[in-house]
């Protein structure tokens, strides 16, 4: 199946040359598998360390992008309890819309009924989620893992970019008050997306690592047909440990078509 989506889409590329990219979006589905090491495999200290502590085996998430050289979407069902999260970039702005598939009790007992919606609207004319200590970050650690797979590259693109580890945990135990620098490489084409990417705070010890295992290419651009990441965390004075891993792979790819909002999106907005 997979390979006959990349056939199709060699098809497409035959009648849209290259010097139109620029209005194109490709389509994408991935798989992406997510730990905590701190959290799943070390709870020694935690309460329930003597009872039975969480399952190691997690479902992977499912996500959903479209991906253009200055706009992007991504949805998910995994990233909200009977429900669906939604993000899109329109090239000024982030915009996150949460809806409640199904009834569902929160962790205080708090009910959240079918058909509830929330929007929210931040200012981000590079689509950048990251931020600096004490500020909230735009996507949560979820959201962050395919965002730099499939959509950063318009962040790479600009020169004096700050770029963040994925999990904002770094903004508790990490001193990096000018920040972090980084060693990225990127593909030669217009998307920009990253090859492998090493984020360092004061030392030369890297806080996030990434690294692009296989890939394909299509309208021109290339894509992360699998990839891996690791984030790491201070382990006393010198010593470092593994905060989470995650790795990912594309399920289906093509040819895609602008991200449109949905009308009741846009009316909440205003």
């Amino acid at each position: 199946m997979f390979n006959r989506i990349l056939t199709l889409t060699s098809l497409l590329w035959l009648l849209f040359p290259a010097t139109s990219n620029a209005q194109q979006f490709v389509d994408l589905t991935a798989e992406i598998d997510a730990t905590d090491w701190s959290y799943h495999f070390f709870v020694d200290n935690l309460p329930h360390a003597e009872t039975n502590p969480p399952s190691l085996f997690e479902k992977n998430q499912i996500v959903h992008c479209v991906v253009g050289t200055n706009a992007w979407f991504m949805e998910s069902d995994a990233w909200l309890v009977n429900g669906k999260v939604q993000y899109w970039f329109t090239g000024t702005n982030v915009i996150n819309h949460h809806e409640i598939i199904q009834d569902y009790k929160g962790h205080f007992g708090d009910l959240h009924s079918a058909g509830e919606e929330r929007t929210e609207v931040w200012e981000c004319p590079d689509g950048n989620p990251g931020r600096p200590i004490k500020v909230r970050d735009v996507l949560l650690f979820q959201q962050k893992i395919p965002w730099l797979a499939f959509c950063s590259g318009p962040v790479l693109k600009l020169n004096g970019r700050q770029l963040y580890p994925p999990s904002d945990f770094w903004k508790q135990t990490t001193y990096a008050p000018q920040g972090f620098s980084d060693q990225t490489t990127v593909f030669k084409d217009d998307l920009g997306l990253p090859v492998g990417m090493k984020l360092f705070a004061l030392k030369s010890q890297p806080i996030f690592q990434y690294q692009v295992h296989q890939t394909t290419n299509v309208m021109g651009w290339n894509f992360p047909l699998e990839f891996y990441m690791v984030q790491y965390e201070p382990d006393g004075t010198n010593n470092w440990m593994v905060h989470f891993t995650a790795r990912g792979r594309i399920t289906a790819i093509g040819l895609g078509a602008k991200p449109q909002i949905p009308e009741s999106v846009l009316k909440a907005m205003k």
